[in-house]
């Protein structure tokens, strides 16, 4: 679909096609489930999970129909669980 393709953030590896995919066929609900579970991308590095975070939720936001709080709690949600990940 137009508009789905590129990277989620400029030097990033996850598509904004994938986080679209995961949302229609894979069941995330939560940035989590993409960035931890769809992509590994918290485990690989955390820091930059972190950095994709908001990009994540926008994009989720704008497929399911979420609003802006919606967002700000995914996005402090995952800021959390990344600062049990970073030494």
């Amino acid at each position: 679909e137009e508009g789905n393709s590129g990277f989620i953030y400029q030097g990033s590896s996850i598509m904004v096609a994938q986080v679209i995919y995961s949302m229609r066929h894979e069941m995330a609900v939560h940035v989590d489930d993409i960035l931890a579970r769809r992509t590994r991308a918290l485990l690989l590095d955390a820091r930059e999970a972190q950095m994709l975070a908001r990009n994540v939720a926008e994009i989720m936001a704008r497929e399911g129909g979420f609003g802006k709080d919606w967002i700000e709690r995914e996005v402090e949600d995952f800021q959390i669980l990344c600062d049990s990940y970073i030494l």
